[in-house]
């Protein structure tokens, strides 16, 4: 039941304060239960392999309202983030399905950026590689998920076409002086 489901658009702020760029995030309506939480649908979508068409069908909508978004001068030059699952990253055909959304809705591909989880990531199998190495050609950005919340591997900094590294908070939190988190 897809018809639940809607992307919002959270902006993105520079220090400066002016629009860096839009994440898309999932949100489920349920008809009686109303909004519900992130936190219980998608854990109960990647155990049922749901995530696979749900993940795709998001990527689908936030491409297709980007296409809608180039007449908006305040929108249409600004890069949207939307995130991938470990299991959407697991399709053999997940490159050309993404070509095919790229190919229909005509936007600029370096206008979307694909959030990786890191743990889907490790160890980087070379098929994985190659197919990431795929999207980065197509002209589409990489971002690497939730750095440093395990033992993340700075090899895969190295490895992978990555546009941009988002921190995990725990990381984050454990820096400061002296401390081996900042290395």
């Amino acid at each position: 039941r897809l018809n639940q489901f809607e992307v919002q658009y959270q902006p993105q702020y520079s220090a400066q304060g002016s629009a860096t760029g839009l994440e898309a995030l999932l949100r489920w309506r349920h008809p009686v239960r109303g909004l519900v939480p992130p936190s219980i649908f998608l854990s109960v979508a990647e155990e049922s392999n749901i995530i696979v068409p749900l993940g795709l069908w998001s990527i689908r909508a936030t491409c297709e309202q980007m296409a809608l978004w180039r007449t908006d001068p305040l929108l249409n030059h600004l890069p949207v983030s939307v995130n991938v699952s470990a299991k959407q990253l697991q399709q053999p055909d997940f490159a050309e399905q993404l070509e095919s959304i790229l190919a229909h809705t005509g936007i600029n591909p370096a206008l979307l950026i694909l959030e990786l989880p890191c743990s889907a990531l490790q160890p980087a199998h070379p098929d994985l590689t190659r197919m990431l190495s795929r999207l980065s050609a197509m002209g589409v950005r990489l971002s690497l998920d939730n750095f440093g919340a395990k033992s993340s591997s700075q090899d895969m900094l190295t490895q992978l076409p990555l546009f941009q590294v988002k921190l995990s908070q725990t990381l984050v939190q454990r820096l400061g002086p002296n401390s081996a988190s900042e290395a």
